[in-house]
């Protein structure tokens, strides 16, 4: 929820914590509901069940996901009133996320309820507050594990992690290395099996306080050229995804395979041998091809996306190439042929692509 997040990296969260439940839900259908307050009839409190997993659903697709959200907050408590303290403060991490995520602009890029729109981006920016707002939630969290743990055992290692959570986040630099520090202590005490709930509702904490910044985004001094099959739709669909998370448009341009710039730029003799998906021209005049310029362009737009990247770049190309070719034959079977080979979109878009 930083202030840079874009709708695509929240809508990758989002779609995170509604699984989850969507997980957590589905594993009490066993039980029928048997786990809700004993004040709820079997039948109503199964009837419940359902309708929280069909919420879950919702905000995982992110369709009438706000609303979600709060009838989400509400039965996913009531799971936990008499819970012991460790469960019912990973409890009430997920229910801070699930209030907080009802309090975010309706629609971010990558949501159902955002499909169709003629801006994919549509400016959307998560609520300024929130990010501080978890963060300052999470020290005070850990500070108050921490004295718990004293407590009861004494001094360890991870009490006092805990402990300098808090002044150490204070100090920018060190934050990332905090916050991955802390993930790794969770999964290792998952994979443990050490109190699970909690860890998983403070791992979704950790992912709601990532700050894209921390992937420092390789943009070029001027935006490179991406030349596409303007009559792909799973094409259309990467341009409307780089619109969006590309919101000042920095990174790229946009040109059809078939349109004058692209012979104006690609010498007719490269022309012949490019395959007809995606194109990427750098500013040296250098093409690149297939997941070449998928890695180039994820890694151009950080965040998430860089992490994404960066995976991706560790594959052996051979490999990667041979899935991005299998896809790209079947691709007009995926997605539907657009109506034009530019995106219907607003002007200040439309002035981002050259014909």
């Amino acid at each position: 929820m930083a202030a840079d997040n874009t709708g695509g990296q929240y809508s990758v969260f989002r779609a995170l914590l509604g699984l989850a439940l969507l997980v957590q839900f589905a594993a009490l259908l066993p039980t029928g509901g048997e786990l809700f307050p004993a004040a709820l009839a079997p039948g109503i409190a199964g009837g419940v069940l359902v309708a929280a997993l069909v919420a879950a659903l919702a905000l995982a697709a992110g369709c009438w996901d706000r609303v979600a959200a709060l009838l989400l907050v509400v039965v996913w408590t009531s799971l936990f009133v008499h819970a012991p303290l460790d469960e019912a403060l990973g409890a009430l991490a997920v229910a801070l996320l699930l209030v907080l995520h009802a309090l975010q602009p309706r629609a971010p890029y990558g949501s159902l309820a955002a499909r169709g729109r003629v801006d994919p981006g549509n400016a959307w920016r998560p609520t300024r507050w929130c990010f501080g707002a978890l963060w300052s939630v999470m020290a005070i969290g850990y500070s108050a594990s921490a004295v718990l743990q004293i407590e009861r055992a004494g001094w360890t290692a991870t009490s006092a992690l805990l402990l300098l959570f808090a002044p150490l986040a204070l100090w920018r630099r060190a934050r990332p290395w905090l916050w991955l520090t802390l993930v790794g202590v969770h999964v290792v005490q998952i994979a443990r099996g050490d109190l699970v709930e909690l860890r998983v509702g403070l791992l979704l904490l950790h992912a709601a306080t990532f700050d894209p910044a921390w992937v420092r985004a390789r943009r070029p001094e001027r935006p490179e050229r991406l030349f596409y099959d303007g009559g792909c739709g799973v094409c259309h669909g990467f341009v409307r995804f780089l619109l969006s998370e590309d919101p000042e448009g920095r990174a790229v341009r946009f040109a059809p395979l078939d349109s004058d710039s692209f012979r104006a730029h690609v010498p007719a003799a490269q022309r012949d041998a490019l395959p007809d998906s995606v194109v990427l021209q750098r500013h040296d005049g250098e093409l690149l091809m297939r997941t070449a310029a998928v890695v180039h362009l994820l890694r151009a737009l950080g965040g998430i996306w860089g992490l994404l990247g960066c995976a991706l770049a560790c594959v052996p190309r051979p490999l990667r190439d041979a899935a991005y070719d299998g896809f790209a034959r079947v691709r007009h079977r995926v997605a539907k042929a657009p109506d034009a080979a530019c995106p219907l979109l607003p002007p200040e878009l439309a002035a981002r692509f050259e014909h």
